[in-house]
Order: structure tokens, then C-alpha cells, then sequence
């Protein structure tokens, strides 16, 4: 049996939009025949079935290739666009090497592309231009082409170490909030997160990571802080996520921890380059809303802002309580 590695050296979310396309390697294969070379932290998300082997961020090329090469790989699948993956690829000596080519969008990458790989896949790679494809769509017509199939159903956003819930969310469950520094790229001011939090029901999980959870104590009312999660691990962070009714959450890795268990999400994404990201990177196969937030520009921007998310949380409550168009 034939044996193909992954190469995924990127963060949480787009690790686990690759997922999809992994489970038909799997499925193809054989999950024993499956090496995903992934960041530090997200092998939990793999397990056993498939193999995995976590690459540290300043990680060699050379290393790479020795993963590679350890596992005697037949085929090379590069999901990750970092040169030092695709460097890696091609110095294992794996006859088949399968990745992205941005084509005319990056002219120069594309050359330097055509370098490091044997079977290469169309990409749109800039915010002036409306994505073609989701994500998950673009993994998975890669590993299509590198089976030389039309096409490969790849289905729901997985952790293949932790079974999905039963049903989609708990509509009986809190609303979910990520406290994330990323809410106020574009000039937005701290009150941004407080006033966000206002908007939510008295018994809502507000998910800190460890490295903001002082900031958000210091924030929060303190009638808050009994409901104040923060999760030392991955897989402990995505069980009390499948709590949830909803997340609301800047668009982030947690939308599509959320989307794997299941939970819907309103998820708020830059206005700016929208019509490239959004189609891209939404939640995946999971009832969601997409809200657009502008640069700051003072007071208006705000309430216009916290109208828009008090609208999409109240449509999301209509979907979890009886039919509505999503």
C-alpha cells in the first residue's frame, strides 16, 4: 500500500480546514499510511489515525524533509504555502510532490512553485481578487487531482482523537464568546470587548486563551468571571465549546473548532479584502452569520457594529428554535 504525508505547518483554523480532505487520504489509503507534519500543539488533533509529526516554528527545511523521508512516503501532499514546507517536499526526494500554484496572482512564488512540485493546483492568492473556492474546497480538489478524480467529498470539519456531539449545538446551552486581541486590529479601543459582552445572555462562556486571561479579568465585571474559560489544551477547550448554543467570535481558529463540534457560530470578519475572505474561510457545514466590521471611526462605528451583532445573534436564536432561511 501506498504511503503520502501532508505537509501542514500552519495555525489551528487552517489545520483544521484540512481536515476533510485528510479523512479521504485516510479513507484511500489507509489511516496507518498517513503522515500529517504539523505545527507544535495541533498533532491533537490527529492522534493516531492518522500519523502525525509536530515541526517547531523554526523548524529546517531539512527537518521537514527527514519527517519525510522517515515515513518512506510514496506521494507529498503541500497544504501549507510556507517555503520552508515546500522546500522541505522537494528535498525528501518523494518522486510525487502535489501543492498550490498562485498562478498570475504571485508571479514570482509561482515560479519558484513550479520548482519544488511535480502536480500542481490552480489558486487565487490575493484580496483583490473574489476567492473561486472555499478552503475546504481547495484541499480538497488538491488531493482530487493527486488521486486523478474529478472531484473527492471530503464532508465536516473533524478532531479524528474526539467524536462530534450528537446533533448540531445544544440550543438549551450558553452562548459562547472569544475573548481574542484580535477583535481590535483597525484601531478598535479595549471597550470594544466590554461592550460585546453586554450583548450577551447573564449565563454566556466567555473563552480567554491563557496568555489574555489577566487582560480579561481586569476587563470583565466581575459578575462575569465565575463564567470566564480558559482551557490549558485543545481538546479540553473544544469539549466546553460543544456546550455552546453559539459562538460569537472575530474570525479565528475558534470558528472552526466550533464548526468541527458542530455549534453554530457569527462570526465577524474585517471589512477590508471581505469579499476574498469571506467565501473562503467561513465557517464550514455549521448554521452561521457573517457580521463586517469596519476600521474604527469612533463612537457610530461602535454602535453601528454592536447593531449589526445583536441582529445576527437574534438570528441565530430563530435558527435553533425553528426554521429560518440561514
Amino acid at each position: 500500500m501506498s504511503k503520502v504525508v501532508v505537509v501542514r505547518l500552519d495555525a489551528l483554523g487552517d489545520t483544521l480546514l484540512s481536515t476533510p480532505a485528510i479523512e479521504v487520504l485516510c479513507r484511500e489509503y489507509g489511516a496507518e499510511n498517513v503522515l500529517v507534519v504539523t505545527s507544535p500543539g495541533l498533532g491533537v488533533i490527529f492522534g493516531e489515525g492518522p500519523c502525525h509529526r509536530e515541526v517547531e516554528p523554526d523548524g529546517s527545511d531539512e527537518e521537514i524533509a527527514a519527517r519525510i523521508r522517515e515515513f518512506q512516503a510514496d506521494s507529498v501532499y503541500v497544504f501549507s504555502e510556507k517555503r520552508r514546507a515546500l522546500r522541505g517536499a522537494y528535498l525528501s526526494g518523494v518522486p510525487e510532490r502535489i501543492g498550490f500554484d498562485p498562478g498570475w496572482t504571485q508571479p514570482l512564488r509561482s515560479l519558484e512553485v513550479r520548482r519544488y512540485l511535480t502536480v500542481r493546483f490552480p489558486i487565487v492568492n490575493s484580496l483583490d481578487s473574489n476567492s473561486r473556492y472555499h478552503e475546504v474546497e481547495r484541499y480538497c480538489r488538491l488531493v482530487a487531482k493527486g488521486l486523478s478524480r474529478k472531484s473527492v467529498n471530503g464532508g465536516r470539519l473533524k478532531f479524528f482523537t474526539q467524536p462530534r456531539p450528537e446533533g448540531d449545538g445544544s440550543s438549551a446551552g450558553p452562548v459562547g464568546f472569544q475573548w481574542a486581541g484580535k477583535w481590535l486590529q483597525d484601531g478598535w479601543p479595549p471597550e470594544l470587548l466590554v461592550s460585546l459582552v453586554e450583548l450577551l445572555p447573564e449565563d454566556a462562556l466567555i473563552f480567554a486563551p491563557p496568555q489574555e486571561k489577566q487582560e480579561a479579568l481586569l476587563r470583565l465585571p466581575k459578575e462575569r468571571h465565575p463564567h470566564l474559560v480558559c482551557c490549558s489544551g485543545l481538546k479540553e477547550y473544544a469539549s466546553e465549546l460543544a456546550r455552546c448554543r453559539y459562538l460569537v467570535s472575530i474570525d479565528t481558529g475558534a470558528v472552526h473548532v466550533a464548526s468541527a463540534m458542530g455549534v453554530p457560530v457569527l462570526d465577524v470578519f474585517p471589512e477590508e479584502g471581505a469579499h476574498h475572505t469571506v467565501p473562503r474561510w467561513r465557517p464550514w457545514m455549521t448554521p452561521h452569520r457573517v457580521v463586517l466590521k469596519s476600521s474604527y471611526q469612533g463612537a457610530e462605528s461602535l454602535q453601528r457594529l454592536l447593531e449589526m451583532v445583536r441582529e445576527a445573534m437574534s438570528h441565530l436564536d430563530k435558527i435553533l428554535h425553528g426554521p429560518v432561511a440561514i
